[in-house]
């Protein structure tokens, strides 16, 4: 028996060795002109080798250096080959079942390519007559091939016609293929490079080392080629697909891939740069986890329809223009598209979104759907714990030059995202509360600051609710209620239209704290900044601000000046700021008037003031003595009331233009008390006892006056004092020389005279004229 199986042994191997040898020539020309009776080119074979011993007990059969010219006129060849070397089994030929087991494929490439008009460079088959439909009884109807090796083959296809582009190096993979049952299964295993895999909707898998395990099978029947389990590796990230491709139902593709734990950047780096462009300069690193599902029609004209749901409990954000480091960011969430690639119809949502924002702040979520990718259009309900600073680094607002302090915001948010960066949209639908956690802000369009900010700010759309707002400038403390109109969209969008009704509350006011002529002296950078708040004929006010504000203030102050328990309303738009005032003042009560108009780059006041009991020694006192030294707070007294009308004008920095003072006003002044004014001592030269003449007092006093050009003038004025009777009248010129013109009736040399029925116009009667001029110190009797 073992002498009979050798025998045949080697009779197959010598069988073999003389095909090999001495029809080596007959088998190359033959092989290939078979293949050539079917290709419209011919191909070109280096050499064939055919072995016996090598691979016992497989036939080896090998092709070396194959080049398949492609159909049109291009020197680049559709195949070149290495080496083609296949291990097929001599018995399963004649079986009828057909096993290879092992094909070699190395250091080569295929490129195929379809131009704009649709030519394909790979129709090399020659048309045959397709009308037999006998069944060849000779056809193999299955096959095993163990392993298909791939060393080196560089696969390019590009479809300009129906844009479509494959680019893959299989640099060492195996493949396994069988044939039973007109189903075909195969698995691929191994390192390739991919360079590009683009099917529409875009670029699959971009640059990248891949290691692939890929299952797959395809039914001859119904003409759906499946994969199952398929693992691809890039780096140390792993994605597992499963799906099919249906041929006979519009080659419909569907396909899942899930991934665990992946490094986003591996993921950014294999999917479509147009899928991550926008969310690109976020720079984002971390770990996500995703679950992705796509169905799409591989025919021309057919658009994708993905869902990919994905979590992550380690993102970080380091964008540069931020200017806050974003961590630890955890949400989970759906992307999708629906049938379309374009960025109108993709939308993205974020569920149980959390983030920390540099070491204090956070944000937090439950949900946030982001539509539109192109004009993308927010819709969310967060709450922030931010920073002022952070809060305005993080919508990009750059009209401030100082912040701090902290805000707590829940909003709810549905409208244009680019509202959000100071970018001219649409005003969303927006709603929610701010609380200002003793906020400092120094607006560039405001010349004072804001201290501190603490209170609650609730608002619907544009329109913004305040309740109980404490604000602090300076040594100034106010309580805000009201509401405001037109408020982000203003301040955003830097636009005009904010419009306000304030009420508010405050124990002391300091009208410094507001003047911006106080304020440049305050600090270098305002001392060089001029500050116009008029401009060819308006207000410059911020955002064309119209405003009602109605208030009490317990204590007012003004350079010298205090006033308390006054109650203003101030109505103000760019043409006008009216002003309706009541106060305690100088120990009386004060009622005030007040119009400012903006007329060219100045502002022209006029003022109605009804004053009651007031103390002359207070005014004087308040108003520097209306510089002058004649008298002063320290030698007059009385108690004044009566109706002043004033005009005077404000430069656009409210500095006030003293020559344009004009005032007209009417009083009566009782218990005026005089001591020692030098008007009054020079008329001991006249023969007054000069101690009655140190301390005159007045009975009830009838009088008005009139400022003009900065020259102060008494009409005449009848006086009637404790010593003696007579009338006055005064000029005051803006140096401090001072005329005096007294008339004093002859009846003055009588002990009491009667004084009843004069008034200031009535006759003096025979008198003593006399003139008093000069400067303080240095008055003269003329």
């Amino acid at each position: 028996m073992l002498i009979i199986l050798a025998s045949i042994l080697l009779f197959y191997f010598s069988a073999i060795s003389l095909i090999s040898i001495y029809y080596k020539e007959e088998i190359e020309n033959r092989v290939v002109t078979e293949i050539n009776k079917n290709l419209i080119k011919p191909i070109k074979i280096g050499h064939i080798g055919i072995s016996a011993f090598t691979n016992f007990p497989y036939i080896s059969f090998s092709l070396n250096e194959v080049l398949l010219p492609k159909s049109d006129s291009s020197k680049v060849p559709l195949v070149k080959l290495g080496k083609l070397k296949i291990l097929f089994s001599p018995y399963s030929v004649l079986v009828k079942k057909f096993q290879v087991k092992e094909i070699l494929i190395e250091n080569g490439f295929i490129d195929a390519r379809v131009d704009s008009l649709g030519n394909r460079d790979f129709d090399i088959i020659v048309k045959k007559d397709t009308t037999k439909t006998e069944k060849d009884s000779k056809a193999i109807t299955s096959f095993d091939i163990h392993k298909i090796k791939f060393h080196n083959i560089h696969i390019v296809y590009e479809n300009k016609f129906r844009p479509k582009r494959l680019d893959l190096l299989f640099s060492n993979t195996e493949t396994e293929l069988s044939l039973d049952s007109k189903v075909l299964t195969g698995e691929l295993l191994g390192q390739l490079y991919s360079k590009q895999v683009a099917l529409k909707p875009g670029t699959l898998f971009r640059e990248a080392d891949l290691k692939a395990d890929f299952k797959f099978t395809f039914n001859f029947q119904t003409k759906v080629f499946a994969f199952t389990d398929c693992v691809v590796m890039s780096g140390d990230n792993s994605y597992v697909g499963n799906g099919n491709i249906d041929f006979k139902n519009k080659s419909l593709l569907t396909l899942n891939i899930k991934t665990k734990n992946a490094d986003i950047q591996n993921v950014f780096s294999l999917i479509p740069q147009r899928w991550t462009k926008k969310i690109k300069p976020l720079n984002l690193s971390g770990q996500i986890s995703s679950d992705a599902n796509i169905k799409v029609s591989l025919l021309p004209g057919n658009q994708p329809d993905f869902s990919i749901d994905f979590t992550t409990d380690s993102l970080s954000i380091k964008n540069e223009k931020l200017n806050a480091q974003i961590h630890h960011v955890r949400f989970s969430g759906n992307l999708n598209a629906n049938h379309s690639t374009s960025d109108e119809d993709y939308s993205i949502r974020f569920d149980n979104f959390s983030a920390k924002i540099n070491k204090t702040d956070s944000l937090t979520a439950k949900g946030i759907v982001l539509q539109n990718f192109k004009d993308p259009v927010l819709k969310t309900n967060v709450n922030l714990a931010l920073s002022g600073n952070t809060l305005f680094d993080l919508v990009h607002f750059k009209e401030y030059s100082d912040v701090s302090g902290k805000v707590n915001v829940n909003l709810t948010y549905d409208g244009k995202l680019n509202y959000l960066f100071g970018i001219r949209s649409q005003t969303p639908e927006i709603y929610g509360d701010i609380n200002l956690n003793h906020l400092k802000l120094k607006l560039n369009k405001l010349h004072f600051a804001f201290d501190d900010l603490d209170g609650k700010i609730s608002f619907r759309r544009d329109t913004i609710l305040m309740h109980k707002l404490e604000v602090k400038s300076g040594k100034t403390d106010m309580e805000l209620n009201g509401t405001a109109y037109n408020l982000f969209n203003s301040i955003f969008n830097d636009t005009t239209g904010l419009k306000m009704n304030i009420n508010f509350t405050s124990n002391n006011f300091y009208f410094n704290d507001f003047n911006s002529h106080a304020l440049k002296s305050k600090t270098k950078s305002a001392s060089n900044r001029k500050i116009d708040i008029v401009k060819n004929g308006s207000f410059v006010l911020p955002y064309d601000l119209q405003a009602s504000l109605k208030g009490k203030v317990k204590n007012f102050y003004s350079n010298s000046y205090h006033g308390n328990n006054i109650e203003l309303d101030i109505n103000f738009t760019k043409k006008n700021v009216k002003i309706v005032e009541s106060m305690n003042s100088f120990g009386g009560v004060l009622s005030l008037t007040s119009n400012f108009v903006p007329v060219r780059n100045q502002i022209h006041c006029t003022s109605n003031i009804y004053m009651k009991s007031f103390y002359i020694d207070k005014v004087f006192s308040a108003f520097n003595n209306f510089k002058q030294k004649m008298l002063n707070s320290d030698n007059v007294k009385g108690v004044v009331s009566g109706n002043v009308h004033s005009f005077f004008v404000l430069s656009s920095g409210l500095v006030m233009d003293t020559t344009s003072v004009v005032v007209n006003g009417n009083f009566n002044i009782n218990k005026l008390e005089l001591i020692e004014v030098e008007p009054l001592m020079i008329l001991s030269k006249i023969g007054f006892d000069e101690k009655d003449l140190k301390h005159v007092t007045f009975d009830k006093i009838n009088t008005s006056i009139i400022i003009k050009n900065n020259v102060v003038e008494i009409p005449r004025t009848l006086f009637v004092t404790n010593i003696l009777y007579f009338y006055l009248d005064v000029i005051i010129q803006p140096d401090g020389e001072s005329e005096y013109y007294i008339l004093l009736p002859v009846k003055n040399l009588k002990k009491k005279p009667n004084t009843k029925g004069l008034t200031n116009d009535s006759k003096a009667g025979l008198s003593i004229p006399i003139k008093i001029k000069g400067k303080e110190g240095k008055l003269k009797l003329l």
